[in-house]
């Protein structure tokens, strides 16, 4: 849900499922770095209002910061930035 954008439905299984932010995948991917890559602002801020870790890191070390940078989404950039990533 977090890497395809799915905001109700994300919003959905963290409420009705207690699902966890910090579950990764095989790449050791967080969703919030999968949300941030792809450009998700919204599912961003929602993880983030979760309890999602803004420096937690993918097997290549990436961050949210990076991989959201490297995709040039600036708007996802601005709002790690104003939450406090690094």
């Amino acid at each position: 849900a977090a890497k395809q954008g799915l905001v109700d439905q994300l919003a959905n299984l963290l409420k009705q499922n207690g699902a966890c932010v910090e579950e990764k995948d095989a790449c050791g991917c967080t969703p919030l770095i999968l949300a941030a890559r792809e450009g998700h602002v919204a599912i961003v801020k929602l993880l983030l209002d979760n309890g999602a870790k803004i420096e937690a890191s993918d097997r290549a070390a990436y961050t949210c910061l990076m991989s959201a940078a490297e995709e040039g989404h600036s708007s996802v950039v601005s709002v790690l930035l104003d939450c406090g990533a690094d």
